[in-house]
């Protein structure tokens, strides 16, 4: 108990610290328990950075699943904060003790591929199912499982598009294929997906003189308010711009 009882996070009651134990004891007896043992169990939505931006997924079919790479899980009563794998192990809710011979059969797909994984990067979570199967595999040292994988993808140009607006200072509010920025007079502006790209680039390099600026303004007063500034060619993307940067300089802000 000594040379791992350090690792023990204070949630884990004794009862289920014995329990996890007992089961370990019944599953492998020979477990070292590796650093892993103790590591959380993750949550996808909570432990992957900009996770809305894995927003397209692909299968990739059957595959062998490394034991190591799988991480975490969607099912919410084993990812709760904290957790680690030998507290999942202590409370698998519907826990029998099983022989190694049939842990082994369902890696392998003796069964039928039952698993289902997700994959983030290079991270594997259970995804929907075979929670308990996984863990037990985990704890019998067994290197892979055969399984369904669905792979998502980060989408990288969205996450492109979102960081320049946030450091220019919107608000926003993503709705394929448009995006709602919000403007610091409580307003907002729509730009079509296919716009948004030139818009930025647009907005970053364009600059304004005083004289404009005074024209516009001008122009502005005149000009009877909308509520909702929507830009749907690229022929609006300078009359976006302008707006913005007119309540840049009235607000200080975006």
């Amino acid at each position: 108990m000594n040379r791992f009882g350090s690792n023990i996070h204070h949630y884990m009651s004794l009862s289920t610290y014995k329990k996890a134990l007992f089961r370990v004891e019944e599953t492998n007896p020979k477990f070292d328990f590796p650093a892993w043992t103790f590591q959380q169990v993750k949550k996808p939505d909570r432990d992957i950075p900009n996770f809305t931006f894995y927003n397209k997924s692909v299968s990739l079919g059957i595959l062998d699943v490394p034991t190591e790479k799988i991480v975490g899980t969607d099912h919410d009563a084993y990812n709760k904060l904290n957790y680690n794998w030998l507290f999942m192990l202590g409370n698998l809710e519907r826990y029998k003790k099983t022989p190694y011979e049939n842990i082994e059969k369902f890696a392998k797909g003796e069964y039928g591929v039952i698993a289902h994984y997700a994959k983030y990067g290079e991270e594997y979570y259970c995804f929907q199912e075979a929670n308990h199967r996984t863990c037990l595999a985990k704890f019998s040292d067994i290197k892979s499982i055969k399984a369904e994988v669905t792979e998502f993808i980060f989408d990288s140009d969205n996450f492109k598009y979102h960081t320049c607006l946030k450091k220019l200072g919107f608000s926003i509010e993503k709705d394929k294929p448009e995006w709602l920025l919000g403007l610091s007079n409580g307003k907002f502006a729509i730009v079509n997906d296919d716009l948004i790209d030139p818009f930025i680039q647009y907005l970053q390099k364009y600059k304004i003189s005083t004289l404009s600026s005074i024209a516009y303004k001008i122009k502005r007063y005149f000009t009877k308010e909308q509520p909702l500034y929507r830009f749907e060619t690229k022929e609006h993307i300078k009359d976006l711009c302008w707006e913005i940067i007119f309540y840049q300089q009235k607000f200080g802000r975006v």
